[in-house]
């Protein structure tokens, strides 16, 4: 890094304002606020910072919705203030979210300080600015139904200068890209040829960086993790921009307020024989009052679990507590042992395998799980 530099922050998919309906009304509130506290943490430690940065870049999804609540508008409004008296701008394109195509959007009515909205649907004219001496040319693709592919073969107006674009899209063959096939494609080896020094993205959740030849391809992720498909930690995205080329810094040192957490646990190798032994592992082994956590019970077990009596015993030890059975009660080995016998259990275990094996989708799934309930009738000879 050279002296003559200067720092950028990188942020997207915010989601200021989202809400979780799985979680009890009380636990609502702290996980919708936890969010704007992360956001609000991460603004005034980075403007304030010894060294602090320049300018912020939002990719997109600053907010959950194009029409936010008018309290959480006022504190952005409030937050960005801050912002500008340090003189520092806040480049932000608008997401698919907190997209500028809904006639209700927050961008049609309210300015927010320090905010230079880049709006247009397509790569087009740049904002330009200067830092340290340093011309950066800012370009934006606003989320929208009227940008056109291809999305990805653009060029910067000036090679000179350090070109930056910000785009909420996705990019193709990710690790996220199943679920965003249809949302703006985008393509790396394509993004690579624009020339462009940092290529700012939004949209996916979670962390994901390409690089080639110094130039930077980032999606930062979420601050705060909105999904059971964001269990990895947060990252914090500092550019170092100096003459002609941008620097990455990523740091590992921010602390989210919250965890999600999805495991597989299969009771019978872990030696799991009851309810309560299942319980004890679950609680010593895991909790954490910041955790969402989702335990897929899985492979064979020697007991019926009653879900309804685990999650009450341990919904205290974590700030939400989920529990799927997936398990057999019993070996296939087990069932084919006594479907010969001449007895109740017999008969019923023939029947009931009979019907799995022509079963399909649910029906397949109901009678498995008929299976597993009738061998709890019959733990022994």
């Amino acid at each position: 890094m050279s002296e003559k530099s200067v720092r950028f922050l990188h942020l997207a998919d915010i989601h200021l304002g989202a809400e979780n309906q799985q979680l009890p009304e009380d636990k609502q509130a702290i996980w919708t606020e936890q969010i704007w506290q992360s956001f609000e943490q991460i603004i005034r430690e980075t403007i304030h910072a010894r060294r602090p940065i320049q300018a912020v870049l939002i990719s997109g999804d600053l907010f959950d919705s194009p029409n936010p609540a008018p309290t959480l508008v006022e504190k952005t409004v409030e937050l960005f203030a801050e912002v500008e008296a340090k003189g520092i701008p806040i480049l932000l394109v608008p997401g698919n979210h907190d997209n500028i195509i809904s006639p209700d959007s927050v961008y049609h009515r309210e300015k927010f300080p320090a905010v230079v909205l880049l709006e247009s649907p397509g790569i087009s004219q740049p904002f330009k600015m200067t830092f340290s001496g340093i011309p950066v040319h800012f370009y934006g693709m606003a989320y929208s139904f009227l940008s056109e592919p291809p999305f990805d073969e653009f060029r910067p107006e000036d090679p000179e200068a350090v070109n930056i674009a910000l785009i909420h899209g996705s990019v193709v063959r990710s690790t996220e890209w199943a679920l965003h096939a249809q949302e703006v494609p985008l393509n790396v080896e394509k993004l690579f040829r624009t020339g462009f020094h940092y290529l700012a993205l939004g949209h996916y959740h979670n962390f994901q960086h390409w690089e080639q030849d110094e130039r930077h391809i980032v999606y930062p992720g979420t601050l705060e993790p909105l999904s059971w498909k964001e269990t990895g930690e947060r990252k914090i995205v500092i550019l170092e921009v100096e003459p002609h080329r941008v620097l990455l810094n990523v740091l590992d040192s921010y602390h989210q307020r919250r965890r999600y957490l999805e495991t597989k646990l299969d009771c019978q190798m872990h030696g799991i024989d009851s309810e309560d032994g299942l319980i004890q592992h679950l609680c010593e082994k895991y909790r954490h009052p910041s955790l969402l956590f989702h335990v897929r019970l899985h492979g064979q077990c020697v007991f019926i679990p009653n879900l309804e009596k685990i999650r009450q015993r341990c919904q205290e030890q974590f700030f939400f507590f989920k529990i799927t059975d997936e398990t057999q009660f019993v070996s296939r080995e087990w069932l084919e042992r006594f479907r010969e016998e001449k007895t109740i259990r017999g008969m019923a275990i023939r029947e009931l395998l009979r019907m799995e094996s022509t079963a399909e989708g649910e029906e397949k799934v109901v009678v498995q799980e008929a299976l597993k309930i009738l061998s709890g009738y019959f733990t022994s000879d």
